[in-house]
């Protein structure tokens, strides 16, 4: 049984992946998904085969490049009104961090799922601990993009080329 938290990141990436192939076509921009890794195991009280997803620690979820700047972003799904990174995804907020002194554009993508908004919260190598409250951030650090229809997703790139790649 897929909980709804997973079935709500797995809408997330497919929606992502979208976009990046329309920024492709439209020569804008090369953006990939790290993949997912894992094993397979039996279940011991199911006897039936579950995919345990693990962290790839040496990478973020997306990655790529636009207008010659690396950029590199992990993309989270919430159902409330604000969102904390868990201490045991410290080693995303290291790595987009360490990617970010090198000269990156970083950030964590956090979809609101009700309001269908995507905050965009920049990682600086001087950044605190990612944390986001829907209602309040309308800062350069914190970018809102809202679903288009129209476009079909998150049209994350305007926002990014506006305010951080100038």
């Amino acid at each position: 049984m897929t909980r709804l938290s997973q079935a709500a990141g797995e809408s997330l990436e497919e929606y992502l992946a979208f976009t990046h192939v329309l920024y492709w076509n439209r020569r804008k921009v090369w953006v990939q998904h790290n993949g997912i890794s894992g094993r397979w195991r039996i279940n011991k009280a199911t006897h039936q085969k579950q995919f345990t997803p693990t962290s790839r620690i040496a990478a973020p979820d997306y990655y790529g490049c636009v207008k010659g700047r690396f950029v590199a972003f992990d993309a989270k799904s919430e159902q409330d009104m604000s969102w904390r990174l868990p201490k045991e995804r410290e080693h995303q907020f290291d790595t987009l961090r360490q990617l970010a002194a090198a000269g990156a554009i970083c950030w964590f993508a956090v979809e609101q799922r009700p309001s269908q908004v995507m905050r965009l919260l920049r990682i600086t190598p001087d950044s605190p601990w990612p944390a986001i409250r829907f209602r309040y951030h309308s800062l350069p650090e914190c970018l809102e993009v809202s679903w288009s229809g129209l476009f079909g997703g998150y049209d994350w790139l305007a926002a990014v080329e506006a305010w951080w790649l100038t």
